[in-house]
């Protein structure tokens, strides 16, 4: 959502492409953009929580979709960002790794290259995902490999 036109139509097509690809290695994931001008004292973070339960972002959109959505605020006016993680998302990326994240692509949003932070941000939590989907896979690996159970000696 950039309805101010903001980032201008190369930025927004070239972030279009980050998202879609970052959204076909990890499809249970959607992400969605909210790019905007705030008053100074409208904390980044709320604006994300109110749009992200409340306000459909398409037309047609459940409450239960956005639940795994990764709503991403740029403010544009005071140069800053927040990521604000849907409920069903919780388990993959808490809001401390959400934070650190930000704090890595801080001196981005801070210029107004709000393109590169989003960068920072997007690499940073397919870096993590798949760390945490490797070790899933070794585990669920190994319950693979484990002995099965004799069920016909335990008559």
């Amino acid at each position: 959502m950039d309805r101010e036109r903001l980032l201008g139509d190369k930025k927004k097509s070239f972030l279009n492409k980050e998202i879609k690809a970052f959204e076909k290695k990890f499809p249970q994931f959607r992400i969605a953009l909210h790019v905007t001008r705030l008053p100074k004292d409208l904390d980044v973070r709320m604006l994300g929580y109110w749009l992200l339960n409340f306000c459909p972002f398409a037309e047609g959109e459940s409450a239960e979709m956005r639940e795994g959505t990764l709503l991403f605020v740029i403010d544009c006016m005071n140069r800053q960002a927040g990521l604000t993680v849907g409920y069903r998302l919780d388990p993959f990326l808490s809001d401390d790794k959400g934070t650190r994240l930000l704090a890595e692509a801080r001196e981005d949003f801070q210029s107004g290259d709000y393109v590169a932070g989003m960068r920072v941000i997007l690499a940073g939590i397919r870096g993590h995902l798949s760390r945490q989907c490797a070790v899933v896979e070794e585990i669920a690996k190994s319950y693979l490999r484990a002995p099965k159970p004799d069920l016909k000696a335990s008559r």
